[in-house]
């Protein structure tokens, strides 16, 4: 029986779950990936830790209750069972997770392909345990619910392992149809590694129809679609079977700068697994060259990897079938036969009928040396009979290729008499549209000019439509200019008339405050605090004719503005320091409306005179950033703090909320005592940034 098991394949397009962003994992999340990738690691290696991870990853999935978590278990619990010979688990866990697939309401699944894949996994745990035929009936129902959810990638794998399936039976014929149906699926996906395993299916197909050519063809193929994917491993196995084929033809060279190739790979990446096929594939050439030695040294160099790695027993067989032929080619007849022992009921069990024969000669030849007849009469006749068998069957394979060439013959002709009688057929109907395409051709010249015809008049439409919207735009332009010209004479008259009183009001002031300072010390104090108030009042009247003056107002232009604020107001002390910060789409250059951009300044002022003045930082910290279409603006120090619940209400905090829901937007305030303050405020961009 031939083996050719693409496990990895199996079961990679249904582990993207693993992919999910660890920053959004809630701790059940992170508990079930666990359980994901404990189960995944212990697959070929612990049996039993893999399936207790399943049975608490299972459990943890139901307090989830999540549809594709609770589904992926159930059918990992399928398969793993199957790989433990636990065939009746399967079985059991394959109805579990079917009727928990019917229970649910069809409007709430996430995963509409559950029953789909429990029936993939248990098709998977009947091949793994040689039931090949229960194994295709479940991969063939896999692939139609596949098709029902119009899901590419699961039809793809389908037609994969049911190929493989054919495969292992000698239906090639069979094999060939769905591997190439499997070739078509997969020129439409982006999964590149699927089309690797696509080709070397197709390889080992031609390989055993004896189509050395074609087997050579797809192994390159298979060789240049792995080099375009990051999977170091697809790449190994593509070098492997070019190397092989490179060795059958003949071409030991070519076949050694492949298998180079394979060795660098494996030293760069530490996947050591592979270094036991690799020797396999070396150990050939080796014996061709009647290098024994090496061959002997490489061999039993990789030995100890297989107790190291669970290898497929057909991996298994060919690295002792080689290890046997190197110790014989050395005469060493002790170690051949103790490899060649064990070796045989191998062969028998995977039905490897010419390696069983020749195994058999061998110790036959080891028997006679050793002068026990008996044995190396018994293995000697099991060597003829096993020989005469596969004559027969190549006596029946080469009748068939016969009648096969006769059968094609015979359908091409009839393809030729059929094809004769379809010209002539084709003619009459060709005369019959020859009048009709003259009608079509009538009808379209008609068309032609009643469409010049529509489509003037629609440019006509176009050129009328445009210029109203020209004089609207210039309409819109000139009331612009009219607000723009009300705004500067705005801000002329605050500046210059009520920037002047208040200039002069704080002159008298000081003037009075200096005449009765000593005199009067209340008297003193409040003109000083009225003072201190009319300058404030003049600062926040010089920011808003600031913004009067500008249509848009940058990042920049706020950072300025609040280091002049905190220069002119001397609000900060000499140990406080101010940090700007933009990140992500914002810069320094980022501009904002004028109302948008006095409104943000204010939020900033509120809160860098509040940790100045009432919390004592020493690091206030700015930061403008956007998340999700919003301009997320963070004012952080590292101030005393105090507690929120009791300071809900001041006007200053009051005036940041406010300000964020004018601009639709909203602010969060956290402080805590001793921690320092941090006011966040989100406003939408589209309402504040200019232009946009």
């Amino acid at each position: 029986m031939r083996k050719f098991i693409f496990a990895a394949l199996f079961l990679c397009p249904f582990l993207f779950c693993f992919a999910q962003k660890e920053d959004n994992l809630t701790p059940l999340d992170s508990l079930i990936r666990f359980y994901k990738i404990e189960a995944w690691n212990n697959r070929y290696i612990d049996g039993k830790k893999a399936s207790q991870a399943l049975h608490l990853g299972l459990e943890a999935a139901y307090q989830k209750d999540f549809d594709v978590d609770i589904g992926y278990f159930y059918r990992k619990l399928v398969s793993q069972k199957g790989y433990s010979s636990e065939l009746d688990s399967s079985r059991y866990f394959f109805k579990k997770g079917l009727e928990y697939f019917k229970a649910l309401p069809k409007n709430k699944l996430n995963d509409k392909s559950i029953d789909a894949h429990l029936h993939s996994e248990l098709a998977e745990a009947y091949h793994v345990n040689d039931f090949i035929d229960s194994s295709l009936y479940h991969y063939n129902k896999a692939t139609k619910l596949y098709k029902r959810d119009n899901d590419g990638i699961g039809v793809l794998i389908g037609y994969i392992n049911i190929g493989n399936l054919y495969y292992e039976k000698n239906d090639n014929s069979e094999a060939l149809v769905n591997f190439h149906e499997a070739e078509k699926l997969a020129d439409t996906t982006r999964y590149l590694y699927i089309k690797a395993t696509v080709f070397n299916s197709l390889v080992a197909v031609y390989d055993a129809m004896g189509n050395v050519n074609k087997s050579k063809e797809y192994a390159y193929k298979a060789l240049h679609t792995a080099l375009q994917d990051d999977d170091k491993e697809v790449w190994l196995r593509a070098y492997l079977a070019v190397a092989k084929k490179e060795f059958v033809s003949g071409d030991f060279e070519e076949a050694k700068v492949h298998l180079k190739h394979t060795q660098e790979i494996i030293d760069t990446t530490g996947y050591k697994s592979f270094s036991l096929p690799l020797s396999i594939e070396h150990s050939e050439i080796l014996l061709k060259e009647k290098k024994y030695q090496q061959s002997k040294e490489i061999l039993e160099k990789n030995k100890p990897l297989l107790d190291e790695f669970q290898y497929y027993p057909d991996t298994r067989f060919h690295f002792k079938y080689q290890l046997a032929k190197t110790y014989d080619a050395l005469n060493d007849d002790i170690k051949a036969k103790s490899v060649l022992i064990p070796l045989e009921k191998l062969a028998d069990s995977l039905k490897y009928k010419s390696e069983q024969g020749y195994i058999n000669k061998l110790l036959s030849d080891i028997y006679l040396k050793q002068k026990n007849y008996e044995q190396a009469f018994i293995t000697r006749e099991i060597y003829h009979n096993i020989s005469d068998s596969l004559m027969s069957v190549e006596k029946q394979k080469e009748f068939k290729e016969i009648e096969t060439v006769y059968e094609t013959e015979k359908k091409e002709n009839q393809i030729l008499a059929q094809k004769a009688e379809l010209i002539e057929k084709d003619l009459q109907v060709k005369r019959k549209h020859i009048l009709f395409l003259a009608g079509i051709a009538l009808a379209v010249i008609l068309g032609l000019i009643g469409f010049l015809v529509y489509n003037q008049q629609r440019l006509k439409n176009r050129q009328l439509k445009k210029e109203s919207e020209l004089k609207v735009a210039l309409a819109k332009i000139e009331t612009q200019n009219k607000l723009q010209e009300q705004r500067l004479r705005i801000s002329r008259d605050l500046h210059d008339n009520i920037g002047s009183q208040l200039t002069f009001i704080i002159s008298s002031i000081d003037s009075l405050n200096f005449r009765y300072n000593d005199k009067n010390q209340e008297l003193s104090r409040k003109l000083g605090f009225i003072s201190d108030f009319t300058t404030s009042t003049i600062y926040e009247l010089r920011d808003t004719v600031w913004a009067l003056n500008k249509d848009n107002i940058s990042v920049e232009d706020l950072k300025t503005r609040i280091q002049n604020f905190i220069e002119k107001a001397g609000v900060a002390s000499q140990n406080t320091e101010v940090k700007f910060q933009t990140k992500g789409a914002i810069n320094d250059q980022t501009l904002f409306t004028s109302v948008a951009g006095i409104n943000i300044y204010r939020i900033i002022q509120e809160s860098v005179n509040n940790a100045v003045k009432h919390a004592y930082a020493e690091l206030i910290e700015v930061v403008f950033n956007v998340d999700n279409n919003y301009l997320s603006l963070m004012i952080s120090d590292n101030g005393k703090g105090f507690e929120t619940s009791q300071h809900t209400s001041t006007n200053g905090l009051n005036n940041i909320r406010k300000r964020a829901k004018e601009l639709e937007g909203f602010s969060k305030i956290a402080s805590e005592k001793n921690h320092g303050t941090q006011v966040e405020v989100k406003l939408p961009l589209t309402k504040i940034r200019a232009n946009a």
